[in-house]
């Protein structure tokens, strides 16, 4: 109920505040471009002419119950925001125009303002600006403009919800995962970046964390701008350079386990236990011939340029209010780490195929000359 009274309360105000500039046959228009937030500079266009040092308020509308001003005495006493700039012959396009048009562009810090209504835990809030200015003709006396309802965002309002959502889907995740070993364990999350030989994945734990950013940065974004927000070409070359990576590293998994069992087939039924072996050294380390564990350069640079690409791109989305823009150099990087790393996977993969054949190949001769001793016996 108190809602729709709000509702009707502002409908009305609006029409009071609209009907004296039809009345006088004036075209002023007033925009706030959506998605703006509250914690930067806000932008606010306007087709009048303001010079800079004009006495100009901003007030909105549907914000408290306090009553139209009626001078700019009693804006000041009210505390109404006042821009920091005002710069004049500003070309912009209003809503629904195709063409452009020349006004006025005032910026104003709304997050210091004590008018400003705090959003709190909510990603932002619909509110109606009202631009109040002391007229040129008469001084003291109050003009206005309004203009259409615009979306303020909150930007740890956003990051609180996608937050949430991100944990409910992960857990959602986790329980799938531990329903797909008939058993409650506390680490199944982690069993979707293992491979097929137990061991932990980089190319997959590399494809988590930029599923996780971007999905984060996406959902942010979108529900503090209630519109999905452009994503970067860089950010689409990152994503599938870690889907190739990905790809590349599976088949060269089960590759790799395929020789395996193809030479210990008395190992085929200890496999199933294998997928709870891994742990986190697998994501440096690399074994070697002999069976033992040892860091890997290859690796390590990679998991260096992924938590600092991924890091850089968390942070400045937030802090911008938009996808970062990955720079096509540090793209390039990424790529030449991930061909490093895969390259190596290959040599190594090249070398053991190396040694398979050759054990084979020595097992042929025995069996050869097993029977050639048989044959000469006989």
């Amino acid at each position: 109920m108190n809602g729709l009274l709000n509702s009707a309360a502002s409908s009305f105000a609006l029409l009071a505040l609209a009907l004296p500039a039809l009345a006088q046959g004036e075209a002023r228009l007033l925009h706030v471009p959506d998605g703006q937030l509250y914690s930067a500079i806000v932008k606010v266009h306007t087709n009048v002419d303001l010079e800079e040092g004009a006495r100009v308020f901003l007030r909105f509308l549907n914000v408290g119950d306090e009553l139209p001003p009626t001078s700019v005495a009693e804006c000041e006493e009210r505390g109404y925001p006042r821009p920091k700039e005002i710069v004049s012959a500003v070309e912009w396009t209003p809503p629904g125009k195709a063409a452009p048009q020349s006004g006025t562009l005032l910026l104003f810090n709304l997050s210091k303002n004590p008018k400003y209504p705090r959003h709190g835990w909510r990603p932002g809030q619909r509110l109606v600006p009202v631009l109040y200015w002391e007229s040129l003709q008469n001084s003291g006396k109050l003009e206005k403009s309004i203009g259409r309802e615009f979306y303020l965002a909150n930007r740890w309002g956003a990051v609180l919800w996608a937050a949430v959502v991100i944990v409910v889907v992960l857990a959602i995740l986790w329980a799938l995962a531990g329903v797909t070993r008939h058993k409650r364990n506390p680490m199944a999350l982690f069993s979707y970046v293992r491979t097929n030989n137990g061991q932990w994945s980089l190319p997959l734990m590399q494809m988590a964390l930029w599923t996780i950013a971007v999905g984060a940065g996406v959902l942010t974004l979108g529900l503090a701008q209630l519109r999905v927000p452009e994503i970067p070409e860089t950010l689409l070359v990152l994503i599938g350079f870690s889907a190739v990576t990905g790809l590349a590293g599976h088949w060269q998994v089960k590759r790799d386990l395929y020789w395996h069992r193809l030479t210990n087939p008395e190992e085929e039924g200890e496999q199933e236990d294998d997928a709870q072996s891994g742990n986190l050294s697998d994501l440096v380390c690399v074994r070697t011939a002999d069976g033992h564990l040892a860091p890997s350069l290859a690796k390590a640079q990679m998991i260096f340029w992924t938590v600092l690409t991924v890091g850089l791109f968390v942070w400045k989305s937030v802090m911008h209010g938009i996808l970062w823009e990955v720079p096509q150099q540090l793209v390039l990087l990424m790529g030449i780490s991930q061909a490093s790393f895969l390259g190596r996977e290959q040599v190594e993969m090249g070398r053991k195929e190396k040694e398979i054949a050759e054990k084979e190949k020595a097992i042929k001769d025995k069996e050869k000359a097993a029977q050639g001793n048989n044959a000469h016996g006989a």
